[in-house]
């Protein structure tokens, strides 16, 4: 997946299917795949009808002709999993325009499958709806989620694919132990760490995490953004997502979870949401916040994300009062309980994960 950081092609991403070839003249395929924008609507900005490649040491170049009749080249240099380039668009007789270009690896198969809630939707129409979401996956979390069973409750798990297993935390076995016991995962980036804007800093946590996610048996199609991230890359404010960073979203989310919107809304969801759905962190708030939060949540039509960190708890049994009036409120019927933030909104007919 490349991104052509300014010009024309600047404001969406190029998903490029490239493979090998039995040609001493041009070793490699390339095959465009449609992307998505921000506001979800289809593009092949590199609409390629014929491809040429050569790979000279390090060095790959093509030469695309595109199927408007134009030409670009491309050349870069793959360190790991990462491509640093330029694009170039020739300009008759002048030299043209050079644009730096960045990419990442992804194996595109196993991240555009669903994910397990991802076919299941709670209709609109109903009792108010609360998702349940622990973020980070440490070594607290199995202890509250014994007491989420014990009270026949689940959520999404937010994962950090890199602090699966490390220093005590739920393993991939245990995760998908989860799963199949009615829970769902979220990719919560690869290492959680500071993320300043790098445009293949960001690439690589998002896809990682998706990848990792899927290579482990438990493809998602929800992202959940790091409060430690930082720049463009908080995304606070539903603008920051106007623009390419989105479209990777589109392409290759369902949902988005981050700070744009607050962390209860109306139903029927608006398909906005999908990019910034908030939340409320229950886990580390005075009780009166939690109980307005919990008042606000059962008393109209809408949906509401409560985020517990489980290592922050004062103690094992701080919000014990909190799923007591959840499990009770599910089996009155008067609060439905999601799986997934997946599950919350209607599907896109048009999502490019489903339509290969």
């Amino acid at each position: 997946m490349f991104h052509v950081q300014s010009g024309r092609f600047a404001e969406h991403i190029q998903l490029l299917e490239i493979s090998q070839a039995n040609d001493s003249v041009s070793p490699l395929t390339l095959r465009a795949l449609p992307t998505r924008d921000w506001t979800g609507q289809p593009v092949v900005d590199l609409d390629v009808a014929g491809a040429f490649a050569r790979v000279d040491a390090h060095l790959i170049s093509w030469t695309l002709f595109l199927s408007t009749g134009k030409m670009v080249r491309i050349h870069y240099q793959v360190v790991g999993d990462t491509a640093n380039g330029m694009l170039e668009e020739p300009r008759g007789a002048d030299s043209g325009i050079v644009i730096p270009v960045v990419g990442v690896r992804i194996a595109a198969p196993p991240m555009l499958q669903s994910g397990a809630w991802d076919e299941t939707l709670l209709p609109p129409a109903g009792p108010p709806v609360v998702l349940l979401r622990l973020d980070d996956d440490p070594p607290s979390d199995p202890s509250f989620i014994a007491k989420m069973r014990d009270r026949s409750l689940y959520g999404e798990l937010a994962i950090p694919t890199q602090w699966v297993g490390v220093a005590g935390r739920p393993n991939w076995q245990e995760l998908r132990d989860l799963v199949e016991q009615g829970f769902s995962v979220a990719a919560h980036s690869r290492t959680h760490t500071t993320l300043d804007g790098s445009s293949a800093g960001f690439m690589g946590e998002v896809l990682g995490s998706l990848q990792d996610l899927a290579s482990e048996q438990l493809p998602t199609t929800v992202f959940v953004q790091p409060g430690t991230w930082r720049d463009s890359s908080y995304f606070s404010s539903s603008t920051q997502f106007h623009g390419w960073r989105g479209g990777l979203f589109r392409t290759f989310t369902r949902t988005t979870e981050a700070y744009a919107y607050s962390g209860s809304a109306e139903l029927p969801l608006a398909d906005s949401l999908r990019l910034g759905l908030g939340h409320y962190t229950i886990s580390n708030q005075p009780s009166a916040w939690v109980l307005d939060w919990w008042t606000q949540a059962v008393s109209a039509p809408r949906v509401t994300v409560f985020m517990v960190h489980t290592w922050t708890l004062a103690s094992p049994d701080t919000l014990n009062w909190f799923l007591d009036s959840l499990a009770a409120a599910v089996r009155a019927g008067r609060i439905r309980l999601a799986h997934s933030s997946a599950e919350l909104f209607l599907p896109d007919p048009g999502t490019v994960a489903r339509g290969r």
